[in-house]
């Protein structure tokens, strides 16, 4: 079965459909110069041209993705950045060239995350469902550093950065408060069954 992916103006009229074969988006797209970036059905990412739909390119992988993707400007070069089950791929965001990989503990990606790499500064910092957090140079693509939480602590929604740090809930309704720099723990804040599957707001740190 094909599944449509379909883009309307502000006045919600419908601009075009593209049907594809790969399978529903399980995340939000990310629009960037002219293009707009989808996950289908968790095993492909693709991009599509903004104003007519055109399929540009897409990358294919039976390895399950373990989040959606994330659009960044790497010096010069446009590049979208999106987390398998095995590794972190890094690619170009006009042709679809694999640009790097950063692969990641054995099993790290086994559970789907609910959210999407965040880029900030200069890391790419995203969580998986079996609770791993990690760091990715976002120039080099070295692991800045990793934390394994438990699966317990399974990340369900993008991390949210705020000034030198990083926030997050989680299934456990535990709330981390990690070092952006080191990912240790700044703090915690229990919330006993009240899991957490959306993302933050941080209104200020004290």
């Amino acid at each position: 079965t094909t599944q449509p992916v379909c883009v309307c103006e502000m006045n919600v009229h419908q601009m075009w459909v593209s049907n594809v074969s790969a399978g529903a988006a399980f995340f939000s797209p990310v629009i960037a110069d002219g293009k707009v970036f989808v996950v289908h059905a968790g095993k492909q990412i693709a991009a599509y041209d903004e104003p007519t739909g055109v399929r540009l390119w897409f990358y294919n992988d039976y390895a399950n993705m373990v989040g959606g993707c994330e659009y960044y400007m790497n010096a010069s070069v446009a590049t979208v950045v999106c987390p398998f089950q095995d590794a972190v791929r890094a690619f170009d965001a006009d042709t679809g060239a694999v640009l790097a990989v950063c692969w990641l503990a054995s099993g790290a990606g086994s559970a789907a995350s609910r959210g999407k790499p965040v880029v900030s500064g200069a890391h790419i910092i995203f969580g998986t469902a079996n609770g791993i957090i990690y760091s990715i140079d976002a120039s080099s693509f070295d692991l800045v550093w990793m934390r394994n939480l438990t699966w317990v602590h399974g990340v369900s929604a993008p991390v949210t950065v705020f000034a030198t740090s990083i926030f997050f809930g989680t299934f456990s309704g535990t709330i981390f408060q990690l070092d952006f720099a080191t990912g240790a723990t700044i703090s915690q804040y229990d919330t006993p069954n009240v899991p957490a599957y959306d993302g933050l707001t941080v209104l200020g740190v004290q």
